[in-house]
């Protein structure tokens, strides 16, 4: 029996329609089609977003846990002008999990293998202002050992 590979779904959702629902409800469906495990925040909130309870701050909180757990990030376009998903680039970086950017197209049967449909990222990313993943994670552990 093998292990399903885990991906956790980034992308912009502040500002977009509908919150960015309907395409990373796509990129879901078609990733969790090709035989992997999706983790996506559109999911992990679907209560907060639809009833617009949602806050940034502890939203990213459960998002980073759920990450740091995955095997890999695929990012939805338009990523790079999001500061959350900025945030989980680097995350993701800094601990060594895998990231690629989700294109729509054939996917791919392996992902460990294959990059037809996820092609890997670079890098380099624009961070805004002020933001640095070493500040950004120290800054979510102390939030969460004081919420102890």
């Amino acid at each position: 029996m093998s292990v399903k590979c885990c991906i956790y779904l980034a992308g912009p959702m502040t500002g977009y329609p509908e919150h960015n629902v309907p395409a990373f409800a796509a990129a879901t469906e078609k990733l969790e089609a090709a035989g992997f495990e999706v983790v996506s925040p559109h999911k992990l909130h679907a209560e907060a977003l639809a009833d617009g309870t949602a806050q940034r701050e502890s939203s990213m909180r459960i998002d980073i846990k759920e990450l740091v757990g995955c095997d890999a990030v695929a990012f939805l376009p338009g990523w790079e002008k999001s500061q959350g998903a900025n945030t989980e680039a680097m995350v993701a970086w800094q601990c060594g999990i895998r990231t690629f950017e989700y294109c729509d197209g054939p996917l791919v049967e392996h992902l460990l293998l294959l990059d037809t449909s996820l092609r890997q990222l670079p890098y380099e990313t624009t961070v805004p202002a002020g933001l640095s993943p070493a500040g950004e994670v120290a800054r979510i552990e102390a939030t969460e050992r004081s919420d102890d």
